[in-house]
Protein backbone atom coordinates (compact mmCIF):
# COMPACT_ATOMS: atom_id res chain seq x y z
CA UNK A 1 0.00 0.00 0.00
CA UNK A 2 2.66 2.45 0.77
CA UNK A 3 4.60 1.44 -2.54
CA UNK A 4 1.41 2.38 -4.41
CA UNK A 5 0.49 5.46 -2.46
CA UNK A 6 4.25 6.80 -3.28
CA UNK A 7 3.86 6.37 -7.03
CA UNK A 8 2.28 8.97 -8.92
CA UNK A 9 -0.74 7.27 -10.26
CA UNK A 10 -1.44 5.31 -7.80
CA UNK A 11 -1.31 8.05 -5.04
CA UNK A 12 -4.04 9.68 -7.34
CA UNK A 13 -6.09 7.21 -7.64
CA UNK A 14 -6.20 6.66 -3.71
CA UNK A 15 -7.20 10.33 -3.27
CA UNK A 16 -10.32 9.75 -5.33
CA UNK A 17 -11.52 7.17 -3.87
CA UNK A 18 -11.13 8.63 -0.49
CA UNK A 19 -13.16 12.27 -1.94
CA UNK A 20 -15.67 9.67 -3.29
CA UNK A 21 -16.56 8.33 0.31
CA UNK A 22 -16.13 11.66 2.08
CA UNK A 23 -18.77 13.01 -0.45
CA UNK A 24 -20.91 9.24 0.19
CA UNK A 25 -20.60 10.10 3.91
CA UNK A 26 -21.24 13.64 3.84
CA UNK A 27 -24.66 13.42 2.16
CA UNK A 28 -25.45 10.29 4.02
CA UNK A 29 -25.26 12.24 7.21
CA UNK A 30 -26.77 15.26 5.99
CA UNK A 31 -29.91 13.37 5.16
CA UNK A 32 -29.73 11.28 8.34
CA UNK A 33 -30.04 14.51 10.59
CA UNK A 34 -32.51 16.17 8.30
CA UNK A 35 -34.96 13.46 7.74
CA UNK A 36 -34.17 10.89 10.87
CA UNK A 37 -37.20 12.38 12.68
CA UNK A 38 -39.86 12.63 10.46
CA UNK A 39 -39.33 9.41 8.71
CA UNK A 40 -37.40 7.34 11.34
CA UNK A 41 -34.52 5.78 8.81
CA UNK A 42 -31.76 4.62 9.96
CA UNK A 43 -27.89 5.57 8.94
CA UNK A 44 -27.61 2.31 7.25
CA UNK A 45 -30.25 2.92 5.17
CA UNK A 46 -29.99 6.31 4.52
CA UNK A 47 -25.89 5.29 3.63
CA UNK A 48 -27.36 2.37 1.09
CA UNK A 49 -29.74 4.74 -0.71
CA UNK A 50 -27.41 8.17 -1.28
CA UNK A 51 -25.15 5.41 -3.07
CA UNK A 52 -27.77 4.24 -5.12
CA UNK A 53 -28.18 7.69 -5.68
CA UNK A 54 -24.85 8.61 -6.47
CA UNK A 55 -23.31 5.27 -7.65
CA UNK A 56 -23.55 6.19 -11.19
CA UNK A 57 -22.09 10.08 -10.82
CA UNK A 58 -18.99 8.62 -8.60
CA UNK A 59 -18.53 6.00 -10.78
CA UNK A 60 -18.73 7.97 -14.23
CA UNK A 61 -16.65 10.49 -12.67
CA UNK A 62 -13.91 8.12 -11.15
CA UNK A 63 -13.25 6.45 -14.72
CA UNK A 64 -13.27 9.61 -15.90
CA UNK A 65 -10.31 10.95 -13.46
CA UNK A 66 -8.40 7.64 -13.55
CA UNK A 67 -8.64 7.57 -16.97
CA UNK A 68 -8.00 11.21 -17.66
CA UNK A 69 -4.60 10.60 -15.30
CA UNK A 70 -3.85 7.49 -17.29
CA UNK A 71 -3.62 8.71 -20.46
CA UNK A 72 -1.70 11.91 -19.39
CA UNK A 73 1.04 9.71 -17.77
CA UNK A 74 1.30 8.27 -21.25
CA UNK A 75 1.28 11.10 -23.38
CA UNK A 76 4.33 12.37 -20.74
CA UNK A 77 5.89 9.58 -21.41
CA UNK A 78 5.69 9.47 -24.90
CA UNK A 79 7.47 12.62 -25.12
CA UNK A 80 10.22 11.85 -22.70
CA UNK A 81 13.55 12.57 -24.63
CA UNK A 82 16.32 10.55 -23.42
CA UNK A 83 15.27 6.94 -22.02
CA UNK A 84 18.62 7.47 -19.84
CA UNK A 85 19.91 9.94 -18.01
CA UNK A 86 23.74 8.99 -16.74
CA UNK A 87 24.81 10.53 -14.09
CA UNK A 88 28.49 10.46 -12.63
CA UNK A 89 30.96 13.31 -10.96
CA UNK A 90 32.82 15.58 -12.76
CA UNK A 91 34.46 18.11 -10.56
CA UNK A 92 37.68 16.06 -9.90
CA UNK A 93 41.03 17.96 -8.87
CA UNK A 94 42.75 16.50 -11.79
CA UNK A 95 42.22 16.46 -15.95
CA UNK A 96 43.35 13.07 -15.56
CA UNK A 97 41.11 11.86 -13.25
CA UNK A 98 38.25 13.46 -15.18
CA UNK A 99 39.34 11.78 -18.50
CA UNK A 100 39.26 8.61 -16.52
CA UNK A 101 35.98 8.80 -15.03
CA UNK A 102 34.47 10.33 -18.57
CA UNK A 103 36.36 7.44 -20.80
CA UNK A 104 34.29 4.71 -18.16
CA UNK A 105 31.19 6.97 -18.96
CA UNK A 106 31.23 6.46 -22.48
CA UNK A 107 32.00 2.93 -22.37
CA UNK A 108 29.10 2.96 -20.01
CA UNK A 109 26.57 4.41 -22.60
CA UNK A 110 28.14 2.22 -25.91
CA UNK A 111 27.84 -1.26 -23.29
CA UNK A 112 24.10 0.06 -23.35
CA UNK A 113 23.62 0.87 -26.68
CA UNK A 114 24.83 -2.48 -28.00
CA UNK A 115 23.25 -4.83 -24.79
CA UNK A 116 19.84 -2.77 -24.34
CA UNK A 117 17.26 -0.92 -26.21
CA UNK A 118 18.49 2.46 -25.04
CA UNK A 119 19.36 4.40 -27.58
CA UNK A 120 18.90 7.97 -26.09
CA UNK A 121 21.24 8.36 -23.26
CA UNK A 122 21.98 11.93 -21.97
CA UNK A 123 25.62 12.75 -20.11
CA UNK A 124 26.38 16.03 -19.56
CA UNK A 125 30.15 15.27 -19.90
CA UNK A 126 30.11 13.93 -23.85
CA UNK A 127 30.56 16.82 -25.36
CA UNK A 128 32.93 18.06 -22.88
CA UNK A 129 36.64 16.65 -23.41
CA UNK A 130 38.40 19.02 -21.17
CA UNK A 131 37.55 20.67 -17.94
CA UNK A 132 38.61 23.51 -19.35
CA UNK A 133 34.91 23.64 -21.37
CA UNK A 134 32.57 23.00 -18.23
CA UNK A 135 29.73 25.79 -18.17
CA UNK A 136 29.28 27.75 -15.46
CA UNK A 137 27.43 25.93 -12.35
CA UNK A 138 24.41 27.74 -13.15
CA UNK A 139 24.11 26.82 -16.60
CA UNK A 140 24.86 23.52 -16.06
CA UNK A 141 22.39 22.95 -13.56
CA UNK A 142 19.31 24.29 -15.42
CA UNK A 143 20.43 22.22 -18.55
CA UNK A 144 21.01 18.89 -16.53
CA UNK A 145 17.67 19.08 -14.36
CA UNK A 146 15.89 19.93 -17.94
CA UNK A 147 17.50 16.42 -19.25
CA UNK A 148 16.65 14.64 -16.23
CA UNK A 149 12.94 15.58 -16.01
CA UNK A 150 12.93 14.11 -20.20
CA UNK A 151 14.99 11.32 -18.78
CA UNK A 152 12.30 7.68 -18.37
CA UNK A 153 15.26 6.19 -16.10
CA UNK A 154 18.61 7.19 -14.55
CA UNK A 155 22.12 5.30 -13.82
CA UNK A 156 24.19 7.18 -11.15
CA UNK A 157 28.01 5.63 -12.02
CA UNK A 158 30.33 6.42 -8.63
CA UNK A 159 34.03 5.34 -9.22
CA UNK A 160 34.73 6.58 -6.00
CA UNK A 161 33.48 8.35 -2.52
CA UNK A 162 33.67 11.49 -3.74
CA UNK A 163 31.24 15.10 -2.81
CA UNK A 164 29.26 15.34 -6.37
CA UNK A 165 26.08 16.87 -7.92
CA UNK A 166 25.41 13.61 -9.42
CA UNK A 167 24.17 12.68 -5.81
CA UNK A 168 21.32 15.54 -6.46
CA UNK A 169 20.63 14.51 -9.61
CA UNK A 170 19.79 10.43 -8.09
CA UNK A 171 17.93 11.98 -5.11
CA UNK A 172 15.96 13.56 -8.27
CA UNK A 173 15.17 10.92 -9.80
CA UNK A 174 14.77 8.61 -6.72
CA UNK A 175 11.45 11.59 -5.53
CA UNK A 176 10.19 10.68 -9.03
CA UNK A 177 10.88 7.06 -8.74
CA UNK A 178 12.29 6.95 -11.88
CA UNK A 179 13.75 3.05 -12.36
CA UNK A 180 17.31 3.72 -11.30
CA UNK A 181 20.99 1.60 -10.96
CA UNK A 182 23.74 2.38 -8.98
CA UNK A 183 26.92 1.00 -10.24
CA UNK A 184 29.80 1.59 -7.73
CA UNK A 185 33.01 -0.12 -7.10
CA UNK A 186 32.12 -0.01 -3.29
CA UNK A 187 28.94 0.16 -1.09
CA UNK A 188 30.84 2.68 1.32
CA UNK A 189 31.37 4.94 -2.29
CA UNK A 190 27.57 5.97 -1.65
CA UNK A 191 26.14 8.22 0.81
CA UNK A 192 24.67 5.64 3.45
CA UNK A 193 21.01 7.04 3.32
CA UNK A 194 21.32 5.82 -0.73
CA UNK A 195 23.76 2.47 -0.67
CA UNK A 196 20.38 0.60 0.71
CA UNK A 197 17.54 1.61 -1.44
CA UNK A 198 17.52 -1.37 -3.50
CA UNK A 199 16.78 -3.33 -0.41
CA UNK A 200 13.58 -1.25 0.17
CA UNK A 201 12.35 0.33 -3.17
CA UNK A 202 11.41 -1.64 -6.24
CA UNK A 203 12.50 1.38 -8.73
CA UNK A 204 15.73 1.24 -7.30
CA UNK A 205 18.69 -1.46 -8.36
CA UNK A 206 22.44 -1.62 -7.70
CA UNK A 207 25.40 -3.32 -9.12
CA UNK A 208 28.86 -3.37 -7.19
CA UNK A 209 32.10 -4.63 -8.06
CA UNK A 210 36.06 -3.45 -7.66
CA UNK A 211 36.29 -3.78 -11.49
CA UNK A 212 34.63 -1.96 -13.42
CA UNK A 213 34.78 -4.19 -16.70
CA UNK A 214 32.36 -6.54 -14.21
CA UNK A 215 30.38 -3.77 -13.94
CA UNK A 216 30.31 -3.28 -17.67
CA UNK A 217 29.75 -7.04 -17.95
CA UNK A 218 26.51 -6.61 -15.78
CA UNK A 219 24.74 -4.48 -18.42
CA UNK A 220 25.76 -7.01 -21.57
CA UNK A 221 24.42 -9.97 -19.04
CA UNK A 222 21.34 -8.64 -18.74
CA UNK A 223 20.82 -6.74 -21.33
CA UNK A 224 16.82 -5.30 -22.27
CA UNK A 225 15.95 -6.78 -18.06
CA UNK A 226 18.99 -4.23 -16.33
CA UNK A 227 16.08 -2.44 -14.75
CA UNK A 228 14.14 -5.30 -13.49
CA UNK A 229 13.89 -5.78 -10.22
CA UNK A 230 13.79 -9.61 -10.42
CA UNK A 231 17.28 -9.53 -11.49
Amino acid sequence: MKRIWNDPVGSKVIAGLILGGISLSATAAYKYWSTTGSEGQSFSSLLISSSIELNSFIVISLVIFLVSVMLIVLFLSKFKTYDIFLSAPMSFDTEEEYQAVRNCCLQIIDSLKEHTPFEKIYYAAHDKETKESFTAANHAAIDDLKALKKSKRLILYMPRKIPTSAIFEAGYAFRKTLPTIYLCHNDNDLPFLVKELNGCFRSVNKYTDPKFEKLLNFIKLHGKKLFDKSI
